[in-house]
């Protein structure tokens, strides 16, 4: 298989590359400016401000890094851009974005059928984020995310987000019910990330917006989180339980701004 070469003077992007393309096991290789790329190299990949260069190779496709508006260099969305180069791959018919919810999202994307890409999100409000930039690297005529029915309030926080994407992005609930492989079939992956990847390979039913009733059970749960996270010091307000769980922020938020109220001075009143 024909694979990806680095070619870049930029020593800080190069390291970027280099490690998102080892974890991703991606086979690739580098070149130095002026050295003719094998025969197994398919397309190169390089900085934005190398790409005006006139000794890069004529003979393979070039990819420059793409810059965000944030100003950083979006590495994935060049790798991705890459692959489909070497596939010979304009865009897909169908990008399939399956999404595990739960304390670290689990992220698989398949481009028609076929895995392409996974990741995994740190918290719950950081996989909205991803999932819209894993949609601008897959170009495709159709778009669907898949969500799994479980972990009820960092589902419903991450379907309030999806449910505001641009374009023509058709969202759907799954029951995720079995989708998660047992160890042995994982192949490397993670728990979330293979449940994600069954989740994805699973029709579901169109996503309506979440209801924002929140059960005294849930605020009760919710209540004893915030004990357990401040190693039993301190316990959030039913107000600010029942905002935890209907998405409008995060448990350690609401434990910080609690503090920091009870932190503060009372005022003094003064007669004459």
């Amino acid at each position: 298989m024909r694979r990806i070469a680095l070619l870049t003077s930029d020593f800080a992007l190069y390291h970027d590359l280099v490690r998102h393309l080892r974890e991703r096991k991606l086979p690739f290789d580098s070149l130095a400016f002026g050295e003719r790329p094998g025969p197994d190299v398919g397309v190169v990949v390089t900085s934005w401000r190398d790409s005006l260069r006139r000794d890069l190779p004529t003979d393979v496709p070039i990819v420059s890094v793409p810059v965000g508006p944030d100003g950083k260099e979006d590495v994935g969305a060049a790798v991705g851009r890459a692959l489909r180069a070497l596939e010979g791959v304009e865009g897909y018919h169908e990008v399939v974005v399956g999404i595990d919810p739960g304390k670290r999202p689990g992220v698989a994307v398949l481009g028609d059928g076929r895995l392409i890409h996974t990741a995994q999100a740190f918290l719950p409000n950081e996989a909205p984020a991803l999932v819209e930039s894993l949609l601008g690297q897959f170009p495709a005529d159709r778009f669907v995310i898949r969500l799994g029915h479980g972990a009820p309030r960092e589902r419903d926080q991450i379907l309030h987000e999806l449910l505001k994407l641009q374009g023509e992005v058709r969202v759907e609930l799954v029951d995720e019910t079995g989708t998660t492989p047992a160890p042995r079939q994982r192949t490397g992956m993670s728990s979330d990330v293979a449940a994600a990847l069954g989740i994805a390979r699973t029709p579901g039913r169109l996503a309506r917006t979440p209801k924002r009733y929140v059960s005294p059970g849930q605020i009760r749960e919710i209540q004893r989180e915030s004990r357990e996270l401040t190693l039993g010091r301190f316990t959030i307000s039913r107000d600010q339980a029942r905002r935890v769980a209907r998405g409008d922020l995060s448990l350690a938020q609401a434990v910080e701004d609690e503090q920091s109220l009870s932190r503060r001075p009372r005022s003094r009143s003064s007669s004459r």
